[in-house]
């Protein structure tokens, strides 16, 4: 099925089914986030001979340039005898060895274990090696609260991060809290977020690079200005503060131990004024804001105003209350990881972050509405009133729209894809390209395409603002007909001296015919 077709059929789709889409994008767009290489954790200790997975660390490394686990875990909850804490250990597994050599009761090391040369000592994880070396790490939680522990790694590689309880006794009275943070061989950063910030380098570059060219029209052409210019320069400047605040925050906590939550929290925030800047642009430019008239009334701007404080406040408590939700979802396991594959569709819109994100979508989807059905009203209102280089323009940016909306779908159904049918420790150095940068590029390219569809020029307020006249094949007949009711005849238009009165009757016999194609303000 080629591009046009799929925007055909795309076009014909119900409104409601459209909205659904969008609401259903939306969130899914939400639900993915790169996580930072770092761990807290405050758990109460498993039970006896019981393993608890957190989540899992992806980390960059060669033999030449290792990196390192930097693992931090004591209990909390009374006096207790460090003899009592044997077995309870914080590991570190790396994924394809833990899910093809493990199985739920052979985790923890055994007689049978140490015969085969595969631990040294009993009631400790199996696989891990006192020279970090092997695929496996671990350290046991102790009563110090300030022992730290440095592993080094020497390959690339997904690793679980998890508690294991080897031992025999139950701790169940006890709370662990622990720390675990991997610096790679390029610094603190995964090797997904590396790549993603290079990737926020050279969009920072694009965008810096447009904004001057656009800047430069701008002042070229200021005599031909209309509002729609003013409100795409701002949505410039914000795509370059956000892609230039995300590098600048990337490459600082590459370099040092930035908390994660604050970067992640800094990030959305600059991602929300980007998106949000866009879509109170993409809205009044569907109103027909600068172009088709100066101004939106009173009643459209405020209700433009009420939907953004709530966006904005939607936006705003997903992003503070993600960290407490995110802390309370961990995975309990009796044994090594089972069905720890990413979640279906399903079952990530009925998550807990997706009822975060749910608010915040449907108050998307209702101006993404409300700005689809003024877009399809402006077009109609233009070609009624013979606007064809106003209506031109909206039909551009209105392709763009849709255009943007089917790419989002289709990446999200790649991505739902991969993450369900491909193993996540093989491709995840390139999920970045799904997380970072397909969204990224698909905005950069719609905002390429507005600014080209109102693109500073000579003429652009008489275009806008003015009625073109356009007549087909029957309305020159008309035109015709009612300047010369007795028709044309072929004879006196050949007797006529070039230059003389024939030129000057045909010149004058048809007013609205001379008008045509001009601009009448």
């Amino acid at each position: 099925m080629t591009y046009f077709t799929i925007m055909q059929t795309f076009g014909k789709m119900p409104l409601r089914m459209c909205r659904s889409w969008v609401i259903v994008s939306f969130v899914l767009a939400r639900l993915v986030c790169v996580a930072a290489e770092q761990l807290t954790f405050h758990e109460p200790a498993p039970e006896a001979l019981t393993l608890k997975i957190f989540r899992m660390l992806g980390v960059v490394a060669t033999p030449e340039n290792p990196g390192y686990f930097q693992i931090s875990a004591h209990v909390s909850g009374g006096s207790t005898l460090a003899a009592s804490l044997g077995g309870l250990q914080v590991i570190a597994a790396e994924k394809d060895w833990f899910d093809h050599t493990s199985s739920r009761d052979s985790f923890c090391c055994t007689q049978q274990h140490i015969s085969e040369g595969k631990c040294s000592q009993e009631k400790v994880f199996v696989g891990a090696s006192e020279d970090g070396n092997g695929p496996a790490y671990s350290v046991p939680v102790t009563t110090d609260a300030h022992k730290i522990t440095k592993l080094p790694f020497h390959q690339s590689g997904v690793f679980y991060i998890g508690l294991v309880h080897c031992g025999d006794t139950d701790l169940g009275h006890l709370e662990i809290i622990g720390n675990v943070q991997s610096k790679s061989s390029h610094g603190y950063l995964s090797g997904l977020d590396v790549q993603a910030m290079h990737f926020t380098g050279g969009l920072s570059i694009f965008y810096c690079v447009a904004l001057a060219f656009w800047m430069h029209l701008c002042c070229k052409f200021k005599s031909q200005l209309v509002s729609v210019h003013y409100c795409l320069s701002l949505v410039l400047c914000c795509c370059f503060v956000a892609s230039m605040g995300k590098w600048m925050m990337y490459s600082l906590g590459n370099h040092s131990e930035l908390s994660p939550r604050s970067a992640e929290v800094l990030s959305e925030m600059l991602g929300i004024i980007k998106f949000g800047v866009g879509l109170v642009a993409a809205v009044m430019i569907s109103l027909g804001f600068g172009t088709a008239h100066e101004s939106v009334t009173g009643k459209e701007f405020t209700w433009l105003m009420v939907y953004c404080v709530a966006f904005c406040t939607c936006a705003v408590v997903r992003i503070l209350l993600g960290a407490q939700v995110a802390s309370m979802i961990s995975t309990d396991l009796e044994g090594p990881l089972e069905g720890t594959g990413s979640p279906s569709a399903l079952a990530a819109l009925v998550s807990p972050h997706a009822l975060l994100v749910l608010p915040e979508a449907l108050i998307f989807g209702a101006i993404a509405n409300w700005g689809y059905t003024a877009l399809v009203s402006l077009q109609d209102t233009l070609e009624q009133q013979k606007q064809h280089e106003t209506l031109r323009v909206m039909s551009g940016f209105y392709r763009t729209m849709r255009g943007a909306l089917i790419s989002l779908v289709g990446i999200l159904c790649v991505q739902i894809g991969v993450q369900n049918t491909l193993d996540g420790a093989a491709v995840w150095p390139f999920l970045w390209i799904l997380d970072e940068g397909a969204p990224n590029v698909i905005y950069a390219v719609c905002v390429s395409c507005t600014l080209l569809s109102f693109w500073p020029s000579e003429n652009f307020k008489a275009k806008a603002m003015s009625q073109q006249i356009q007549f087909d094949d029957n309305e020159l007949d008309d035109i015709i007909g009612a300047s010369h009711p007795d028709g044309i005849e072929m004879a006196d238009m050949e007797a006529g001296s070039p230059g003389g009165e024939s030129e000057g009757n045909n010149s004058n016999s048809s007013p609205k015919l001379q008008n045509s194609g001009k601009f009448l303000e």
